[in-house]
């Protein structure tokens, strides 16, 4: 892997967060694109939105957007004292895989957050690049949803959910789709039982697009 990739997920490891309390490197995303001169916000639930303008010559070139999510769930051995809003994850390097001592890694999404700090940082020749890092899925479907959509558009956002909560998202979908009628929404799934009830239509695709 790119040793700036690693550099980059390194230092996402050294900030304490958890699923549900990522203040600090929300915090620490912003800060590190205000000092480098790009524009970024960060919305009340601490999403982060950071724009790079385009190459010179590639200024119309179509936006790419890079997206990954901050949280971490994190879990540690029986036994080990840690506390993960204040202490770090000690990372083990052997040169070929990274492991964390005793505690989870944090690799999904620190992975997908360091790949799309490095495209912002090598100055590649490329489009205007917009990199979106949020929080965990449950909080950004209610802060979409306090946005009173008008359309509601759902890729896989029932991917990597265990089934409670899993079930809590499909609820409360389906909640707001009877109470907003109004509101077009479009579910993409690989699982039939991941779309919530209130859908009427489907279309199904097999390998290669055929089915």
């Amino acid at each position: 892997m790119n040793e700036k990739i690693i550099e980059n997920f390194l230092s996402l490891c050294a900030i304490p967060h958890k699923s549900h309390h990522e203040e600090k490197i929300s915090r620490f995303l912003y800060d590190w694109a205000v000092k480098k001169g790009l524009a970024a916000v960060r919305d009340e639930e601490g999403n982060v939105i950071i724009d790079k303008p385009g190459s010179a010559g590639h200024e119309d070139a179509p936006r790419t957007i890079l997206q990954a999510h901050m949280d971490m769930v994190v879990v540690w051995e029986d036994g080990m004292t840690f506390d993960p809003l204040n202490d770090t994850i000690t990372i083990i390097n052997d040169g070929k895989t990274l492991k964390a001592k005793g505690t989870s890694l944090g690799g999904d999404d620190g992975a997908g957050v360091a790949l799309a700090e490095i495209r912002r940082r090598i100055g590649m020749v490329s489009p205007e690049l917009q990199a979106y890092t949020g929080l965990g899925a449950e909080e950004l479907l209610e802060a979409a949803l306090r946005r009173k959509p008008d359309l509601l558009l759902l890729d896989e956002f029932c991917l990597n959910l265990d089934a409670p909560a899993a079930a809590r998202v499909r609820t409360r979908v389906d909640a707001w789709l009877r109470a907003h009628p109004a509101c077009a929404a479009i579910c993409v799934a690989h699982r039939p039982g991941d779309v919530p009830p209130g859908f009427t239509r489907e279309c199904v695709l097999g390998l290669g697009g055929r089915g």
